[in-house]
């Protein structure tokens, strides 16, 4: 699931939020695009706020890392804040590298 970075007016982080909450709290004009990547925004009357406890899981593969933030949320349980998978590069430059000469061949 897609979520928004969400930040105070101070700049402490806060939790994440769906993409359709944040469109109406900008719209409402209660807070404002902070960055465009990762895309946050800033809260303009909020200081600060609560936040849940946050666990940060890796997954680690020989050609794919797996890398989730969960969030418990106490009553509704462990939810999935943000997941990613990483491709490892290692064996695509390791068949490019096999097909190129170490040193070129001498021309006689």
């Amino acid at each position: 699931m897609q979520r928004v970075l969400v930040v105070s007016n101070t700049r402490q982080q806060l939790m994440p939020c769906t993409p359709v909450r944040a469109l109406d709290v900008v719209t409402g004009e209660k807070s404002s695009v902070h960055r465009k990547s990762p895309f946050t925004i800033i809260l303009k009357d909020r200081t600060d706020g609560d936040t849940q406890p946050v666990e940060f899981k890796v997954d680690p593969g020989s050609k794919v890392t797996g890398i989730v933030v969960v969030a418990d949320y106490g009553k509704r349980g462990k939810t999935v804040i943000w997941a990613e998978e990483l491709q490892h590069r290692g064996q695509t430059i390791k068949d490019a590298s096999r097909f190129q000469p170490c040193y070129p061949q001498k021309q006689t």
